[in-house]
């Protein structure tokens, strides 16, 4: 709970106690950023910085919280691959690349988003693109302790996406496309996978997101697009676009479904908004978008989970 801001009326050094805690009886040299109470680089109103020595006043904070700052590059707070961020609120954040455990030493609300992995493309000729992961987001309170996460994996041709998981919320992953020279279908899944000229297109899951699309014998556009956690596929030239959200403090989009695979001359597909792959392309790492209709051996996008502290 952060401290009023200055449009609120005078602030009392009760008020950064309640705030920051402290011992009795309590002064301002108490309240320094990186000392026992006030976390480093810990910001006020407007992203004014709590001094950390010299001239310190109680206008210094308002605004201010005290948040959780997860350090950088430390196993023994998440065991896997992770990047630390900070929000324009002065909200810190972590985005967890690879599957671990996060040890918090103590409590704190979060915001978190949980992105499964998109489909892979078509395990054949004429390969349809893969559906988007789905993409959850939500609110809890963690205590101290240790949670594990799971990050799906990259998906390959012919392969739905797996789920990812972190604080009993799970997000499926895309299905696969379908390929033409074995007649088989796009795959159900979160989103759906592309279908062919010749057979149908993966249903997305309500809620989580939409169908893949066929493909088109009359433009030769023999494999479909992929569907999108935010949106169907509709042809096979673009994926279905992914679902937007700005937990990171900016707009990003995770779960774009793959594009078809167009005939020879005809030009090529681009992925949905959100990672999905164009023709013959993988879907872009952490983000759970499908990968585009391919005959190599390009991949979808793995998943990912955000959590912010605050």
């Amino acid at each position: 709970m952060a401290i009023k801001n200055r449009a609120a009326g005078p602030l009392s050094i009760a008020e950064i106690v309640a705030e920051f805690g402290g011992t009795a009886p309590h002064s301002l040299s108490e309240y320094y950023a990186g000392g026992a109470n006030v976390p480093a680089g810990c910001k006020g109103e407007g992203g004014h910085v709590i001094p950390s020595s010299g001239t310190i006043s109680i206008g210094d904070f308002y605004g201010a919280a005290k948040l959780f700052i997860p350090p950088a590059n430390d196993p023994a707070f998440y065991t896997g691959s992770y990047d630390v961020f900070t929000r324009p609120d002065g909200k810190y954040g972590i985005r967890m690349k690879t599957s671990g455990t996060l040890t918090l030493k103590g409590a704190s609300p979060i915001s978190y988003l949980v992105v499964g992995a998109g489909g892979g493309a078509g395990n054949g000729v004429w390969s349809s693109g893969g559906g988007g992961g789905a993409v959850i987001e939500g609110t809890a309170s963690l205590a101290a302790g240790s949670f594990p996460v799971v990050i799906a994996p990259a998906a390959g041709r012919g392969s739905n996406g797996g789920a990812s998981s972190f604080n009993g919320v799970s997000a499926p992953g895309g299905g696969h496309g379908g390929w033409w020279g074995g007649s088989q279908a796009g795959a159900d899944g979160a989103s759906g996978g592309g279908g062919t000229s010749a057979t149908a297109a993966g249903k997305g899951t309500p809620g989580l997101g939409y169908d893949g699309c066929m493909g088109s014998t009359v433009s030769n556009d023999s494999g479909g697009a992929g569907g999108g956690a935010g949106g169907a596929a509709t042809n096979a030239r673009q994926g279905g676009p992914g679902k937007a959200s700005s937990i990171t403090g900016t707009t990003e989009y995770f779960g774009g479904g793959g594009g078809g695979h167009l005939g020879a001359g005809h030009g090529v597909s681009t992925g949905g908004i959100g990672g999905g792959g164009g023709k013959s392309q993988s879907g872009t790492a952490n983000t759970g978008g499908g990968c585009g209709g391919s005959e190599k051996g390009d991949v979808s996008g793995s998943g990912v989970v955000i959590v912010v502290f605050g």
